[in-house]
């Protein structure tokens, strides 16, 4: 497995499995109305891809998953320490129970830890 940083030609896979991610909340929460979601999620996309970091799981050139985040410094308790958000993580079904989240969670920690 490769982790990579998505670029502008993955954009079209990151949404769809961002889409799916939505989808599989819904199973686990009957409260989210899943079709608002996903058009909100479809208008904010250009921004969240422009601004956020995404990194793709890639196997063989078969995207597993993604981890998107960013890396801020902090205020007040945090002050000038580098603090790590997590945006969204998504593991496809077929690559689950692979440790492959796990990867992608050390990977966005260790940038945060070499910036």
């Amino acid at each position: 497995m490769k982790i990579r940083k998505a670029d502008k030609k993955d954009a079209g896979v990151l949404k769809g499995l961002w889409i799916k991610s939505l989808e599989n909340e819904k199973k686990l929460n009957n409260n989210i109305d899943l079709e608002s979601e996903i058009k909100d999620f479809k208008k904010d996309f250009p921004k969240l891809f422009k601004e956020n970091n995404y990194f793709l799981a890639d196997i063989n050139g078969n995207i597993a998953g993604f981890i998107g985040g960013e890396i801020k410094i902090g205020r007040g308790f945090f002050k000038n320490k580098r603090i790590g958000i997590i945006h969204a993580l998504f593991v496809e079904e077929k690559y689950r129970n692979r440790g492959i989240g796990t990867e992608l969670k050390k990977f966005l920690i260790s940038l945060i830890l070499t910036i």
